[in-house]
């Protein structure tokens, strides 16, 4: 198993020696998907391709009307040893510089891990999308938006989706286009693509935030309700067994932010926030560094 941030140690620079690199999806994704392949066996699967705003405690660079971002994290599913293995492509000023496998853990077989074609991971293609389809007006009215988030996923109908996600701190705008034509699916205010992914909560993991995160750190879901609830999180181990409820609050209907703190935790690994919200129970996979 590789960890991250020991490599961070051995790779940091100031950023008076390292320039700001915005990379694409795609610019770095053949060095990663080698190396993940050299230590787990040809047999890999992408499963998500992911870029937020926020890495453990430091801010990362993020524009979804280019697709690029200063760190991509990739997912890969290896059925040869049964792991589920991180991948990270990075050229940060303060971070580094690294493009190969960040971290490996078993594969929990409550996961989603449908394979995504792998020729359909141009965010700089999808990117055009966002630009001609309310990404570029959104952002000239809001001077202060910045874009939370870029992701690589399936859509409900089973299609390869691009998502962007994009906030004033008031109001947000998210973006969801065809991974594989570039086509427009929905792209408007943040209920709309709510409404357009399956149930309130499943959008949330598009949302969460920071993902790797660091144990102690605090951790950020955005849930959208229908109605008033108690919405309550609990972390679960990889065996099922609860660590501890860290979250339990009403929440009104529409868009908002679950915080709560992952000091309960106290190894690194691959651990479950369970969102229950009345009758609806949900799974968020969470990665835990030191």
């Amino acid at each position: 198993m590789k960890y991250f941030l020991a490599l961070i140690g051995i790779l940091l620079c100031s950023t008076s020696v390292c320039s700001q690199q915005m990379l694409t999806a795609r610019q770095h994704y053949a060095a990663v998907a080698t190396d993940v392949s050299n230590n787990h066996g040809e047999n890999i699967s992408l499963v998500q391709v992911v870029a937020r705003n926020v890495f453990g405690t430091t801010a990362i660079y993020v524009e979804a009307q280019t697709g690029t971002a200063e760190v991509w994290f990739y997912l890969f599913r290896s059925p040869s040893d049964g792991m589920l293995v991180t991948g990270v492509a990075l050229d940060h000023p303060t971070l580094g510089t690294f493009f190969g496998e960040a971290n490996s853990e078993s594969w929990p077989g409550m996961l989603d891990t449908t394979a995504l074609p792998n020729e359909w991971i141009d965010s700089d293609i999808a990117s055009a999308a966002w630009k001609s389809n309310g990404v570029s007006n959104y952002l000239a009215t809001r001077p202060t938006a910045e874009t939370l988030g870029l992701l690589l996923t399936y859509d409900p109908d089973g299609r390869v989706a691009w998502v962007s996600i994009l906030t004033n701190q008031i109001d947000s705008l998210a973006c969801i286009i065809d991974g594989v034509t570039a086509e427009l699916i929905e792209c408007g205010g943040t209920s709309a693509v709510f409404d357009a992914v399956t149930s309130p909560f499943e959008f949330s993991i598009d949302a969460q935030y920071p993902n790797p995160v660091r144990i102690g750190d605090p951790s950020h879901i955005m849930i959208r309700l229908n109605e008033p609830e108690i919405v309550q999180v609990d972390l679960v181990n990889m065996l099922g067994q609860q660590i501890a409820q860290v979250y339990a609050r009403e929440h009104q209907p529409g868009t908002s932010t679950v915080s709560f703190s992952t000091a309960a935790l106290s190894s690194p690994g691959i651990y479950i926030a369970r969102i229950t919200s009345g009758s609806q129970v949900l799974n968020r996979r969470i990665v835990v560094m030191n």
